[in-house]
């Protein structure tokens, strides 16, 4: 069941990608060694969604604190690429902060026109979420990515929350705003990032189509 947030297309233009590409080869040739990425990501779950097996009833915030080898990509449809999780945090307003067994679920990310898209997948591509940003701006050791302006989401999507039987259950997203801020060592390589994953929106897109009005 797919929940999509209908915007404009999530495509980077021809030189755009051919820059990309250039950088995947540079980057690649000097990754053998574990690098550690982190993003920093809110939104926010419709009131149908669940915690431990009781709906929300209301609409809830979240914020989730991710981190991922971006050393170690694994190769998906159409060529594209996600990354191991290998720790994994949500904090559910009003209900305190968790942690999720890293196995299985994957980080992606790609280019979204001008700017780029972040997500949660699990380890098949199936289910999970990406959100697409307008702007990205480079800091020191950061990328901040802004101007929300498309999802595309496969729920229900399950996350295994330590402690808590039946964990939690996105059915779909609140109304607030995703944002997503990434801690990249070397901000020069998440173009290299944006790039491995970028048809990992398309097959999103092409197992689950748009959302009927």
């Amino acid at each position: 069941m797919l929940g999509l947030m209908v915007g404009q297309t999530l495509n980077a233009s021809g030189p755009v990608r051919s820059i990309l590409a250039a950088v995947v080869v540079a980057v690649a040739a000097g990754s053998a060694h574990a690098q550690t990425y982190f993003d920093h990501h809110t939104g926010s779950f419709d009131s149908t969604s669940t915690f431990g097996g009781v709906v929300f009833e209301i609409e809830t915030g979240f914020s989730y604190d991710v981190a991922f080898d971006f050393s170690s990509p694994s190769p998906f449809a159409f060529g594209g690429n996600t990354y191991p999780v290998t720790s994994f945090s949500i904090t559910v307003d009003g209900y305190g902060t968790y942690t999720t067994p890293p196995a299985g679920l994957r980080f992606a990310a790609g280019p979204a026109g001008s700017g780029a898209f972040t997500g949660i997948t699990d380890s098949t591509a199936t289910t999970g979420f990406l959100d697409a940003f307008g702007t990205v701006t480079p800091g020191v050791g950061t990328v901040a990515l802004t101007d929300y302006f498309d999802s595309v989401t496969s729920f229900p999507f399950t996350l295994a929350l330590t402690g808590v039987t039946g964990g939690l259950v996105m059915n779909g997203y609140g109304s607030a705003e995703p944002t997503s801020f990434l801690n990249v060592p070397e901000p020069r390589q998440y173009a290299a990032l944006t790039m491995a994953a970028l048809t990992l929106y398309g097959a999103f897109r092409a197992r689950r189509g748009p959302r009927k009005a």
